[in-house]
């Protein structure tokens, strides 16, 4: 194999849809890694705080890339934003719970289902969430998307204009005396 038949090929290959680097794997595997931590190894009420946390965080990450970014972040963040929002309501009314309850009745021991039924609510929101930021950045792509002139034959009939032709706003070439 000769070195330009290498570079050819590297020149050529791109990134596969499904690919992901080493970092990238192992920053999934900390994050599994620490939410099963906190949904199974410490109390059932340290689960619903830290549910209650990330949703009422990630609603204001989003907040702040809405006002501070611009582009297909903004977008994004536009799109997710609305059922990040919906989700506020459900934790206000847990927080309500908890303060009018005490956290003696929080603190009780849960079981195995209703920590995986906590954990289920939190995986399905940040599908949510990603899901709904994703099809706002589509539909604006949709939007944007060239459009294709009715008949381009008629465009190319015209021809370039030609170097006398004037724009239509500029009808005459009148120069003031004093600048000639």
């Amino acid at each position: 194999m000769t070195r330009a038949n290498t570079d050819d090929r590297r020149a050529d290959s791109r990134p596969r849809p499904f690919q992901y680097s080493l970092r990238a794997l192992l920053i999934l595997t900390t994050v599994v890694a620490i939410a099963c931590s906190v949904f199974f190894a410490l109390p059932g009420w340290v689960a619903f705080v830290a549910t209650i946390c990330f949703v009422i965080s990630t609603a204001a990450v989003l907040t702040v890339l809405l006002v501070y970014s611009r582009g297909y972040v903004r977008t994004f963040c536009v799109g997710a934003l609305f059922p990040a929002a919906v989700c506020l309501l459900p934790a206000a009314i847990m927080i309500t719970a908890i303060t009018l309850d005490g956290i003696q009745r929080w603190s009780r021991s849960y079981s195995d289902e209703e920590r995986l039924g906590c954990l289920a609510l939190l995986v399905m929101h940040c599908v949510l969430v990603v899901v709904n930021g994703w099809l706002a950045v589509f539909v604006r792509r949709l939007v944007e998307a060239p459009r294709h002139s009715a008949s381009p034959r008629q465009d190319q009939a015209a021809g370039p204009p030609e170097a006398g032709d004037a724009a239509p706003e500029c009808e005459s070439n009148h120069k003031p005396e004093g600048l000639a």
